[in-house]
């Protein structure tokens, strides 16, 4: 089960609350999202990413865990407890299996966009933790020998927790964010390229994010990739992504980085779209983000360079 994520919004402010829910009314759905607001109480401070404005927070409801991530200038941390449990919740913006979306305010702040998921196991807390506690990175040099005996178990560990890609890609949720849905009917080189609601609004074009999530479910990352199978997904992911771009926001192609991550935040292939604009805040970092066009020339050059090659990422 994934954490409870908070991204707070509204004038500098941007909340998502993601909540496991099974297949509720949407009045239930909401009266459950303002009692889990009602109840939170604050633990602790768990990042603060002073760039990207980010304070991520771990609380309790009902003796549950949960993590918010609040995103906002000069946050008084005693203060946003208190304005988290004065929510009235109104508007249910979007349900994929235990991502939910909603619109909530209160007397002192107005429409906040708000996304839970929760309750938190307590075996899964330190998945989730490890990802926010404040830590030395340190450069790992991984062979593909590394990927198999270490990486390839993690993946087949995580499947399960990728039921909100399926959804997707079987057109049953957020199908009011795709921008292009490229040969659904061909698994190895069709894709959805859609909005990155985690991370955008959809609105100013200079922080655009979006994301190309292929049809072919075997490939995981970017270690599955093969010059004499894959060149084309790619070259298509490329050209075609990049055209409904410029078409629907008119950000042209030069404008765009278009890029893969190692390690990726899910194991299920996806490519990000950017503005090559926009600041650099995490995700695009030189050790993590491997621009398209060079895995490309990669595949050509090699066809089994991912299977032979070492990659260096922080960890």
């Amino acid at each position: 089960m994934l954490c409870p994520i908070l991204f707070l919004s509204g004038s500098f402010l941007s909340w998502y609350y993601f909540y496991k829910i099974k297949s509720n009314p949407q009045q239930e759905i909401l009266h459950t999202l303002h009692h889990v607001l009602q109840q939170f109480e604050l633990q602790r401070v768990l990042l603060v990413q002073t760039e990207a404005k980010k304070i991520f927070l771990l609380g309790k409801v009902n003796q549950e865990y949960c993590i918010l991530v609040v995103e906002k200038e000069n946050v008084d941390i005693e203060t946003i407890s208190q304005w988290i449990i004065q929510f009235d919740v109104h508007t249910l913006l979007l349900q994929n299996g235990i991502y939910n979306f909603c619109r909530a305010s209160n007397t002192q702040l107005n429409d906040w966009k708000v996304g839970i998921t929760y309750p938190i196991l307590e075996n899964d807390l330190e998945f989730h933790l490890k990802k926010l506690t404040p830590t030395s990175f340190r450069m790992v040099e991984e062979t593909y020998k590394m990927y198999l005996e270490t990486i390839v178990p993690i993946i087949k560990a995580q499947e399960s927790k990728n039921e909100w890609i399926e959804n997707i890609l079987q057109h049953k949720k957020e199908q009011e964010h795709v921008i292009l849905d490229y040969h659904p009917e061909q698994v190895e080189t069709g894709f959805q390229l859609s909005v990155n609601t985690f991370m955008w609004d959809g609105k100013n074009v200079q922080n655009l994010q979006c994301l190309a999530i292929v049809y072919d479910r075997t490939l995981k990352s970017l270690r599955d990739l093969r010059g004499d199978k894959h060149v084309q997904l790619l070259k298509s992911i490329l050209e075609e992504g990049t055209k409904a771009i410029e078409n629907k926001y008119g950000l042209p192609r030069q404008q765009q980085r278009v890029y893969i991550h190692y390690q990726p935040s899910f194991y299920h292939l996806h490519v990000h779209f950017t503005n090559l604009n926009a600041p650099l805040l995490n995700g695009k970092e030189v050790e993590r983000a491997h621009l398209i066009q060079q895995v490309i020339q990669n595949l050509e050059l090699k066809y089994d360079y991912y299977q032979t090659v070492t990659l260096c990422y922080k960890k």
